[in-house]
């Protein structure tokens, strides 16, 4: 792939930046408030959402050079991200397990923690890819989780649920991409209050679950998303309380349920369901070791 030349200009003047190495290089350096390896990943991230490529031919054009335009739209972008704006709201897009989704200041930016939800649902909830169900993904969000278990499980049937008309929208908008909104119901609901009594075979949430200690250890980058999706009360734990005494009305019998957490919560959490007589109870470990999903059954 040849990419456009760059004109005679200012940028020439500087060795290297000309090529999409050296802005590679340069944006890297600008962005040294992260580490090395996350401003390198942030950057390749930027160059091929601006460029129009993927990964493996951004490595393959590295000594090309790159056009003016696309500089200084890069300029723009890391001008936005040495603010701390997160970049997922820069670019208007996130990854998400097998996924990449429309985001926006509406919803919380999915993280890698959440696939861990997804994946312990596929392995402990005993669906099979070919049965019919239907799940309640509470607090959805841009809708990743629905998103995603929707494409495991084809058969299934699902409904998102969140406080904001604004994040539903984008749920809508990333369903509606996949070709998944005819097998899914948009509800805007504080908890279970616009649910009334249904009930659903399996219930799945992420729910806001930070804490004020949290708050002051986090990077800037969290003020710009949704105070109602990150803030969990002052321990962090008021959803889960709420949920614990909630959720067995809208279980079907057997029905299960899982949950993330964050870290540091995973016994208090566990105790809260002990206490309403939840069975199977299991705890699930991400990646960095750190108690990240309860799940357990009616």
């Amino acid at each position: 792939m040849a990419l456009p030349q760059m004109p005679h200009n200012g940028l020439s003047q500087s060795p290297g930046i000309q090529t999409i190495q050296g802005v590679l290089e340069w944006g890297c350096s600008e962005l040294s408030f992260l580490s090395a390896d996350e401003a390198r990943n942030e950057m390749e991230w930027i160059l091929c959402e601006v460029l129009g490529i993927n990964q493996s031919v951004l490595f393959l054009e590295y000594a090309n050079r790159i056009d003016f335009k696309f500089f200084e739209k890069i300029k723009k972008i890391i001008g936005r991200r040495c603010k701390r704006e997160p970049l997922a709201y820069i670019l208007g897009r996130a990854p998400f397990y097998e996924e990449c989704l429309s985001v926006s200041p509406d919803c919380l930016i999915p993280r890698p923690e959440t696939e861990i939800l997804v994946e312990h649902f596929l392995q402990a909830s005993g669906f099979t890819s070919t049965d019919t169900f239907c799940f309640l993904d509470l607090g959805t969000g841009s809708g990743a989780i629905a998103l995603s278990l929707l494409r495991k499980f084809p058969n299934a049937k699902a409904t998102l649920s969140d406080i904001s008309e604004r994040a539903l929208a984008v749920a809508q908008k990333n369903l509606r991409a996949y070709g998944l909104t005819s097998r899914a119901e948009f509800i805007c609901s504080n908890y279970f209050e616009a649910l009334r009594e249904r009930q659903w075979q399996a219930i799945i949430s992420n729910p806001p679950y930070l804490s004020a200690k949290d708050f002051e250890a986090l990077q800037s980058e969290i003020s710009f998303e949704p105070h109602l999706s990150i803030w969990g009360g002052l321990d962090g734990l008021d959803f889960y309380r709420r949920l614990s005494v909630e959720l067995s009305d809208h279980l079907k019998p057997d029905g299960f349920f899982a949950l993330e957490m964050g870290q540091g919560q995973a016994e208090a959490v566990k105790k809260l369901f002990e206490d309403q007589n939840f069975s199977g109870l299991q705890i699930v470990t991400d990646y960095a070791g750190i108690q990240r999903v309860l799940s357990g059954k009616k």
